[in-house]
């Protein structure tokens, strides 16, 4: 009878120590899914961030190199004018 329990205990040992073993790998990598999840929602806020930075970048540059624009500096900066017009000076 003593065997029996002393047998039955050793068996409950043995498993229980053959499942922490199988677990330890599953554990580890649902560790790393979790930390590769988080890393991919923080990539994914980043593009969005930099996809509404690269907008409003373009919406720049088409506004800086509009013909309008291009004229209104040459006009102001550089005080050009178009052929046939004279330019209007100002002293003070």
């Amino acid at each position: 009878m003593k065997n029996r329990k002393k047998g039955s205990a050793v068996k409950k040992i043995v498993v229980l120590v053959l499942c922490v073993v199988l677990l330890l790998p599953v554990v580890s990598r649902a560790k790393v899914v979790w930390e590769l999840e988080t890393r991919k929602k923080a990539l994914e806020a980043q593009k969005a961030q930099l996809l509404e930075e690269n907008k409003r970048l373009n919406e720049e540059y088409q506004r800086a190199t509009s013909l309008e624009n291009i004229e209104r500096i040459a006009r102001e900066k550089l005080g050009m004018v178009k052929e046939g017009e004279k330019p209007l000076v100002f002293y003070r």
